[in-house]
Formats: structure tokens, C-alpha cells, sequence
């Protein structure tokens, strides 16, 4: 499916408040960057977290977090124009 990155844009504002603005992570907030991952595995785990396979365990404060993030991804369409915003972020991260 492909994704719309501007659409995905003003998806990602939330997902930048713990993985920031250029998705280059948090690891105070143990936020990993999303930049350099693949297609399949960001929309993979933003369905996971979406579906309840992951984050549904109550010791999982960060997990539930993201699945309140996800639930806002209202279909497979809004996963795929977040990813290809994330996309776009390639070379964006400061390196390190």
C-alpha cells in the first residue's frame, strides 16, 4: 500500500512528542528512532501495537502508551502515510 507523506506528516505530531521531530528516538523516554527502519517493520509493529499484540501487558507503561498512539491510525491507510513520512526523516537524525 502506498502511503501519502504529507497526510502521514500531520499523523506523525504525535508519534514526535516521545520519537521527535526528525525520528531520531529518546532514549529518556526509551523512545527509539524510527528513522532507518524498513517499511514492513514500522507499519508491522504500529499494526501490532494497533491489533493488542503488543503493549496490552500491564507492566508495559511504554507499550500502552503506543497503543493509544496507534489506536489513532484509524486504518491501514493512515499506517501506511505515517510510515512514508517517517520515510522521508532518512538522513534528517543527527548522527551520532
Amino acid at each position: 500500500m502506498q502511503g501519502d507523506a504529507t497526510t502521514g506528516k500531520k499523523l506523525y505530531a504525535a508519534c514526535a512528542a516521545c520519537h521527535g521531530a526528525r525520528g531520531e528516538g529518546n532514549a529518556a523516554l526509551q523512545s527509539p528512532a524510527l528513522v532507518a527502519r524498513s517499511d514492513w517493520y514500522l507499519v508491522t509493529q504500529l499494526t501490532n501495537y494497533k491489533t493488542g499484540l503488543r503493549g496490552a501487558d500491564e507492566r508495559d507503561t511504554y507499550g500502552a502508551q503506543m497503543r493509544a498512539i496507534a489506536a489513532t491510525l484509524v486504518d491501514d491507510q493512515a499506517i501506511a502515510n505515517v510510515v512514508a513520512y517517517i520515510n522521508t526523516l532518512q538522513g534528517l537524525a543527527p548522527r551520532n
